[in-house]
């Protein structure tokens, strides 16, 4: 299981990834914001809530709740919840 404070840390940077790559390879931004999805739904399970994640890594706390419901609505097919 990831620490906490790691999966933060996992979760700006790959969220500085995407803004990196968005306007290059729309391909590689989908797959990591899969994989942000997947942690910030991971950091909610584990107990952080919305708000808390939110301030923890600069964003709202709907661009939180959404990226959380998309993986709960969609989850890969190879790595569900």
């Amino acid at each position: 299981m990831e620490r906490t404070t790691d999966r933060i840390k996992t979760i700006i940077q790959l969220d500085k990834e995407i803004d990196d790559c968005e306007s290059t390879s729309a391909a590689k931004a989908s797959e990591l914001k899969w994989k942000l999805a997947k942690k910030i739904w991971e950091e909610w399970r584990d107990g952080t809530n919305n708000i808390d994640l939110a301030k923890a890594i600069s964003k709202s706390r709907m661009h939180v709740y959404r990226m959380r419901r998309c993986w709960e609505v969609c989850p890969k097919a190879d790595e569900k919840p």
